[in-house]
């Protein structure tokens, strides 16, 4: 699976980008999964639910069903993550990450409308999507470049890359 990063400052248009790009990279023939990283400390699973009684029983993970989706409720450590990337992986050629600017994977950048960057910038950024902030050699993509910055993701996967979603498919 292909894990690309999508960072940048709060309300910057994450969420925006990826809803763009989903619909572009499945057009293009991958199936597309989303992982959305918070810094906030959200509880999904509520008090007074079934669901949050049964990890507060003790239960390591717990499987919530309904006829119209699903939710998995767990801790969010290293092995229940890992776990489930590998999972994905079985399912997805590539996964959008939104947030977790410290994780090793490629990174979009999204600079703001105001078009500063900040001192702590993510690592392996591969490209900047926003108004042009004048760090050479990495490319920057328009806000209304949307199909410039897919066409560089296609061409940008690694051989290894697409074997692994050739495989898949």
């Amino acid at each position: 699976m292909i894990n690309i990063g999508v960072t940048g400052p709060k309300n910057s248009g994450k969420t925006t980008l990826i809803e763009k790009l989903v619909p572009l990279l499945m057009q293009a023939g991958y199936e597309v999964a989303t992982i959305k990283h918070t810094s906030h400390d959200h509880l999904f699973d509520t008090p007074g639910k079934d669901s949050y009684k049964h990890r507060k029983a003790g239960a390591g993970m717990t499987l919530a069903v309904s006829r119209k989706e699903l939710a998995l409720f767990a801790a969010p450590d290293e092995k229940h993550i890992n776990a489930l990337l590998t999972m994905m992986a079985t399912m997805y050629d590539v996964c959008l990450i939104e947030g977790d600017k410290k994780a090793n994977h490629q990174k979009i950048y999204i600079i703001p409308e105001d078009g500063s960057l900040t001192d702590n910038m993510p690592s392996n950024i591969i490209a900047f999507y926003g108004s042009e902030p004048g760090v050479s050699g990495i490319p920057c993509f328009s806000r209304d470049d949307i199909s410039g910055l897919v066409q560089f993701l296609l061409t940008t996967f690694t051989d290894t890359d697409k074997e692994a979603v050739d495989e898949h498919h």
